[in-house]
């Protein structure tokens, strides 16, 4: 599994919403990568554009990449300090990826600087990437980011499968917070002519179609695990209780399992609950359980920004 990241590294748009000008975007961005560090990535591929103030740093973050990710040998590390946002960037990218790793690679692909991976092992990571290996679909993913959210939307349209600890759905979901295979990155950047420039893959949706998820254009299977693996730094303020997936905070953080079932289950609104009386099954909360079984707390080893 290769890295693809793109993002633009900002205060900016924080200063706008003065609740969450807690930490410096870049520190935030380290603390990201830092957790992805046993991630068993073959390649990295980060486009990186850095706003004004962090300019100069360019050096110190690519130093701190290398380091985190020394497992790699340098040439497996490719940084670019600019965001691509226009078709024909993406075109010589994903040309380039598909010659030298095939359509069937799979990408932890992510235009965001903040969905920290939370997990306490790799288990349910890598069952995912086993089931993505083996499903026949031309287009499919996992959706690893959003956990409480993307478990309520996946039973809006259809009875989802249960598929070992993960379920699995049919819908057409662009967001970019997903593990996908390469052809189907392929198909949204290069066979399918954008109209206009994306800076994230989310909005292309609207140009494909105007019912949004409730069409399946690109015949895309979805995989969620049953385990939250990875969280939004700033949480999720859909929840109106503040302690259903709180926000995260540097340079720790410790996760306690009690609250999984009111996790998983918590009422929240969005266009994805819109007419969706779909309710988590025992089932999957059960699931949920045994896979914190004898872990009652875990902690995201940090290092110094």
């Amino acid at each position: 599994m290769i890295l693809l990241l793109s993002c633009f590294i900002t205060n900016e748009r924080l200063r706008k919403l003065a609740n969450k000008t807690r930490y410096s975007r870049l520190d935030i961005f380290k603390y990201t990568l830092f957790s992805y560090k046993d991630i068993p990535f073959t390649e990295l591929y980060l486009f990186i554009l850095l706003d004004s103030e962090f300019k100069g740093k360019e050096d110190s973050l690519t130093e701190f990449i290398h380091s985190t990710f020394s497992g790699l040998n340098t040439d497996k590390i490719h940084i670019v300090y600019d965001r691509y946002c226009q078709q024909n960037q993406w075109s010589i990218v994903m040309n380039i990826l598909m010659k030298k790793h095939g359509p069937d690679e799979l990408v932890w692909f992510t235009q965001n600087d903040d969905h920290v991976f939370i997990d306490f092992n790799m288990d349910i990571l890598n069952e995912g990437l086993e089931l993505l290996k083996n499903d026949t679909s031309q287009h499919k993913s996992i959706y690893y980011s959003h956990w409480p959210e993307i478990l309520k939307m996946s039973g809006k349209y259809e009875e989802p499968v249960l598929k070992g600890n993960y379920i699995s759905f049919k819908r057409t979901m662009l967001d970019s917070i997903q593990i996908f295979n390469l052809n189907y990155l392929y198909s949204m950047m290069v066979r399918y002519k954008w109209r206009t420039n994306h800076p994230r893959i989310d909005s292309l949706i609207s140009e494909i179609t105007n019912r949004g998820n409730d069409d399946n254009v690109f015949n895309q299977t979805i995989y969620v695990p049953l385990r939250e693996m990875v969280r939004h730094f700033d949480g999720y303020d859909v929840f109106t209780d503040n302690t259903v997936c709180p926000a995260l905070e540097l340079p720790s953080n410790t996760f306690y399992y009690k609250d999984t079932i009111k996790n998983m289950t918590a009422e929240h609104h969005t266009h994805w609950t819109i007419n969706n009386n779909f309710q988590i099954p025992q089932k999957w909360i059960d699931i949920n359980l045994s896979l914190h079984q004898d872990v009652i707390e875990h902690s995201i080893p940090s290092k110094p920004i």
